[in-house]
Order: C-alpha cells, then sequence, then structure tokens
C-alpha cells in the first residue's frame, strides 16, 4: 500500500489489502466477527471505525481487502502529520490479529 493522503475536513474512502508483512500473502479475513481500523486524533484519542459500528467494509475476503469510509467530521479529528501510523485489528471469536501499517497516513491540514 502507498501512503494514503487525507485533507483534514475532507470525506475520504481508504482501501486497505491487509497482508502478511514479509510474504505479503493476504492475512485472511473468513470468518471474522468485526474489524476495526484505528487513527490517531488530535486530542490524543483514537479514531475507530468497524464493520460492526460502521466505516469499514469488506471488499473481498479472500484478497483481504477492506474499504474505510471517514466522514468530514471524522477527518477533521485526525492528528496532522505525515508517515503516521494506523492499525487494522481483525477479530475472530477470541482470537485478535493487528496489522500495523507505519509511515502509511499523511494527514494534511486543509486551510
Amino acid at each position: 500500500m502507498s501512503a494514503a493522503t487525507i485533507y483534514t475536513g475532507e470525506t475520504r474512502k481508504i482501501t486497505i489489502r491487509v497482508v502478511y508483512e514479509i510474504s505479503r500473502e493476504p492475512l485472511p479475513l473468513t470468518g471474522y466477527t468485526t474489524i476495526l481500523v484505528k487513527f490517531k486524533k488530535s486530542n490524543r484519542n483514537t479514531l475507530t471505525k468497524s464493520t460492526s459500528s460502521g466505516g469499514v467494509t469488506v471488499i473481498d475476503e479472500r484478497l483481504s481487502k477492506i474499504r474505510v469510509d471517514l466522514t468530514a467530521s471524522d477527518t477533521k479529528s485526525l492528528k496532522v502529520g505525515k508517515r503516521q501510523e494506523f492499525e487494522v485489528e481483525i477479530q475472530t471469536g477470541n482470537h485478535v490479529r493487528i496489522a500495523r501499517f507505519p509511515r502509511q497516513l499523511n494527514v494534511i491540514h486543509k486551510y
């Protein structure tokens, strides 16, 4: 994945392919119960979007592709900065897998 760029206050859709770090093979989404995507907010809290409460859609389980829908209000709350990290948490029953995406998010303040 190349780094995503988000401008504060704008609506944005981000497509993410979740893969194993070394092999680059898709991380299985089959049988997931919930998928969370977490971003840092300007107030040091976390913006969380999910398949259960909204904002995350599974596009292709086999290829491990998801889409995150961010509202203007969501992007306005994000921490401004380049090369930030975000993470995807895949819950399957009692099992949790976390995929971190270091330096993959640029949030630019829109003047």
